[in-house]
């Protein structure tokens, strides 16, 4: 079954605006712990390197913990909720999807998560592959069987 069954005219989210998307990310997350690091007494030192993590010790790992958790919790909770995306695709204009062009559920989004793992194995093979796949989806996409549309231009049958 494919997306196109369900959605006229879609448009997916290509290459370069997802990896737009995945930058503005990656700068919200580090924004967001090292604030979370300085509201739980951390230096600006302590929560960089927490955030980097580099050289984290032991007396910093109940911290690491955390912000690993807080990550997680990013990119699976935020896919699943109303926004239907992380805060940088929602900046970009994008969401993801279910085959019938729905909100995934928690359960989806954790296996899409999951899944980006191994689209990072071999030298991000699974994320070039949205570059040449017609519907422009990575192998996590086609392992959780998800699309990545941009919302704009978006409209179910």
């Amino acid at each position: 079954m494919s997306i196109r069954q369900h959605v006229l005219h879609p448009e997916f989210g290509g290459f370069w605006s997802r990896f737009i998307a995945s930058f503005l990310d990656f700068i919200i997350l580090s924004i967001l712990l090292l604030g979370l690091g300085k509201l739980i007494g951390l230096t600006t030192a302590e929560a960089m390197e927490v955030v980097s993590g580099l050289n984290v010790g032991m007396d910093l790992a109940q911290e690491q913990s955390l912000f690993y958790i807080v990550t997680i919790a990013y990119y699976i909770i935020l896919p699943a909720t109303p926004l239907r995306a992380t805060l940088g695709k929602w900046v970009m204009r994008l969401q993801i999807v279910n085959v019938q062009g729905n909100r995934i559920s928690l359960l989806r989004s954790i296996g899409r998560y999951l899944a980006s793992f191994v689209s990072s194995v071999i030298l991000f093979a699974g994320f070039l592959l949205i570059i040449f796949h017609p519907e422009k989806r990575g192998l996590h996409d086609l392992m959780a069987n998800t699309y990545v549309m941009k919302r704009d231009h978006f409209i179910k049958k």
